[in-house]
């Protein structure tokens, strides 16, 4: 767990580090999944209430779906450096709970209702 001050990240950076756990990826199909979420990574204040006083620290978005209130977030902060990849709610400003947060992308997105979108969008409901 993270909640001391580290340095600022800037989109160009996050994007660094999503393209490098996407290098890592060998399985084409969940590669293909999570380019179809991905956006321009933009940063939150999301609040750790895991503490005896509630603090907001930086979350970046860098996937989203268009349907569900879904998207995978980075952190430098609350379960990092171990789990710095997270299923968040687009409408909560937290951080959600600590299952929610993985050591990689490619692990985040696997767990996510954004495999069983993109899996929709390729087959059809109910496939």
């Amino acid at each position: 767990m993270n909640l001391k001050q580290v340095p600022d990240r800037t989109a160009d950076e996050v994007c660094v580090l999503v393209e490098r756990d996407l290098q890592r990826i060998t399985d084409t199909s969940i590669l293909q999944g999570i380019r179809t979420f991905l956006i321009t990574p933009r940063v939150e204040m999301r609040t750790w209430g895991w503490e005896k006083t509630p603090a907001d620290y930086p979350v970046w978005i860098v996937a989203e779906s268009s349907r569900y209130d879904y998207g995978i977030a980075f952190s430098d902060y609350g379960f990092a450096p171990e789990h710095s990849w997270g299923l968040v709610f687009l409408s909560h400003r937290n951080f959600d709970a600590d299952y929610c947060w993985f050591s990689t992308l490619e692990n985040a997105y696997k767990d996510s209702r954004l495999l069983e979108e993109y899996r929709e969008e390729q087959t059809g409901p109910g496939f």
